[in-house]
């Protein structure tokens, strides 16, 4: 039996490594880093601890590091969430270094582990796993979409976004941001007509910036912006979005005249 104190404070550290990723990766990986080494016997919470650095690893691009971190996890553990957030951590690895036999090994592994949850879900009662569940569940269908735009199957990466639940993502402010900041980016948004199409991506990434200067998400904030800036390199873009965005373009603090 792990002892309740000591599930508490794994929990406690394993959430802060969680909050932090976007807001400073030092700090994400210190909490994690603390949790993996202050187990003794809750070893879910030591490979939820594996799955944050493995996390952390790979946003450093140390995606040797970050492998090693996520296979980890099928060692320390049986819970099937965690080994599902290192599947899914390992498909993100796959992608980024075009190992695509890879990719599909571990996405058919998650969707089996995804199958199973579902039929057990009752047993993720508690609000850390909850979560938790949400996250992975979110992060599958995400990572699925990346996957699909980099193959050029537009209609696919749409319909995987689309698996979200909206109120999943919601709860999850990481989530949310990273949810709307590849719709825009990728342009992953359904409209009829190219300007209403362009309308869209603008308003993803507008979301997606203002909701992370509000919540201090500077890893968003910069790449909200960046993705604004680039959809407002055409000057005919920037001429529909200065017409019909304009108070949007007002929250950057100068003068719309001034861009012209």
């Amino acid at each position: 039996m792990v002892p309740t104190k000591e599930v508490r404070l794994i929990d406690s550290l394993n959430g802060k490594a969680y909050a932090y990723r976007y807001r400073s990766l030092d700090s994400s990986y210190k909490y994690a880093n603390e949790a993996y080494r202050q187990v003794n016997f809750y070893k879910s919470g030591k490979a939820e601890a594996s799955n944050n650095l493995g996390f952390c690893a790979f946003m450093a691009m140390d995606f040797d590091r970050a492998e090693a971190l996520h296979k980890e996890v099928y060692k320390l553990t049986k819970n099937e969430l965690e080994l599902l957030i290192a599947d899914i951590g390992l498909m993100k690895i796959c992608q980024r270094t075009a190992m695509n036999k890879e990719f599909y090994d571990y996405r058919n592994s998650a969707l089996k582990r995804m199958k199973r949850i579902r039929e057990e879900s009752d047993l993720f009662a508690d609000r850390h796993e909850a979560l938790r569940l949400d996250y992975a569940f979110t992060e599958f269908f995400i990572v699925s979409s990346i996957y699909y735009y980099y193959l050029q199957q537009r209609q696919e990466a749409i319909t995987s976004l689309n698996r979200i639940p909206e109120d999943e993502a919601l709860t999850d402010t990481n989530q949310l941001l990273y949810y709307h900041y590849i719709k825009g980016s990728a342009s992953l948004v359904e409209a009829t007509k190219p300007e209403d199409r362009k309308m869209r991506e603008f308003d993803q990434l507008y979301i997606t910036w203002r909701t992370a200067v509000q919540t201090n998400h500077p890893y968003f904030e910069g790449n909200g912006l960046q993705g604004l800036a680039n959809l407002m390199v055409s000057p005919n873009n920037f001429e529909l979005f200065r017409t019909r965005r304009g108070y949007a373009l007002d929250q950057f603090g100068f003068p719309v005249d001034s861009l012209l």
